[in-house]
C-alpha cells in the first residue's frame, strides 16, 4: 500500500494494532509531496522503470499468498474498478 499525506498534515498509525497483529511497514514514512516529484524527475532523467504487476480487486487472496511466499516481484498495483 502506497500512502502519500499532502504537505503540513499527519498521519495517525495505530501502533498497538500493528504490534498485535505484526504488521510490517517497510519503506520510508518521512517526507513531503516535493521529495516525491523529485524522485519521480530522477526516475524519468535517468529512465528508471518500476516493476509492476495488475490486478483485479477479486485476486486479493491470492495477491497477498503471493507476496508472502515472494512470488509477486515489484508492485502489486489493484485496480478497484476492474470487474
Amino acid at each position: 500500500m502506497i500512502a502519500v499525506v499532502p504537505d503540513n498534515d499527519n498521519i495517525s498509525v495505530p501502533i498497538n494494532s500493528f504490534i498485535r497483529r505484526e504488521i510490517q511497514w517497510i519503506g520510508s514514512f518521512v517526507g513531503i509531496c516535493k521529495d516525491i516529484l523529485e524522485a519521480l524527475e530522477l526516475a524519468k532523467l535517468y529512465k528508471m522503470t518500476c516493476k509492476m504487476q495488475k490486478f483485479k480487486l477479486d485476486d486479493i487472496s491470492n495477491i497477498f499468498d503471493d507476496m508472502k511466499n515472494y512470488k509477486i516481484s515489484g508492485r502489486a498495483l489493484i485496480n478497484f474498478t476492474a470487474k
